[in-house]
């Protein structure tokens, strides 16, 4: 009993923020779904669905930055082998379904996109753009404490810290900025060409299927 108690306990004090971090992950999601859907129309409701979407959707690939939390954790963990892997499973699935939403936005942003109309530097230049706004709003969130609501209640102080870092740009700053970006690109990248393997396969798998159990006659046997 006692045993169980430890693996669980962790597990259910990681349980209320991760849950919170993973429904601010899913709201840009959900929103691409509505907005990117065929036939949408562009009204003033559209506008601001979209603008929320841009306020929230750092918060998809924030989730990453969580792992800041997962040395402590293991340390903690390390003489139990069960609460380890615990700890390792639920940090996994974290990061899993919190990137994923925000590749799946990236997507289906990418998808209207280019059913509007816009060509495929066009798409890619919007994709770099909103990583690097991503890139910047996990780092106003993960060091200056900022979250997508001080865009409406503080939005003088976002303001004045954003002025202040492009008039005075510290090199550090830059840096980190620039490995978020880059891991936001090519993890987007990365996580789309699995699904898309994914989707392949089993696609593919029922079309197999489909085909040994459709009824079609099978190659006669050679005498």
């Amino acid at each position: 009993m006692r045993q169980s108690w430890r693996v669980y306990h962790p597990i259910i004090g990681n349980f209320r923020w991760m849950t919170w971090n993973l429904l601010l992950a899913a709201i840009p999601a959900i929103l691409a779904l509505v907005l990117f859907r065929s036939g949408a129309r562009r009204g003033p409701a559209w506008w601001l669905g979209l603008a929320a979407l841009v306020a929230f959707l750092p918060n998809s690939a924030y989730v990453l930055t969580d792992v800041v939390h997962l040395p402590a954790e293991l340390r903690a963990a390390r003489p139990h082998r069960l609460e380890l892997l615990a700890i390792v499973v639920q940090f996994g699935a974290l990061f899993t379904l919190g990137f994923g939403a925000y590749a799946l936005t990236m997507s289906l942003l990418d998808r209207w996109l280019r059913s509007i109309g816009w060509t495929r530097r066009g798409v890619l230049v919007v994709s770099i753009a909103a990583h690097l706004v991503c890139a910047v709003g996990v780092f106003l969130g993960r060091s200056w404490r900022f979250n997508s609501w001080d865009l409406l209640r503080r939005p003088g102080d976002v303001l004045s810290v954003v002025a202040g870092g492009l008039a005075n740009p510290h090199a550090r700053t830059i840096a980190i900025v620039g490995f978020v970006w880059m891991v936001f690109a090519v993890g987007t990248a990365v996580t789309r060409s699995v699904a898309t393997v994914g989707l392949r396969l089993t696609t593919d798998g029922r079309s197999g299927r489909g085909r040994l159990h459709g009824g079609e006659p099978h190659p006669a046997s050679s005498p």
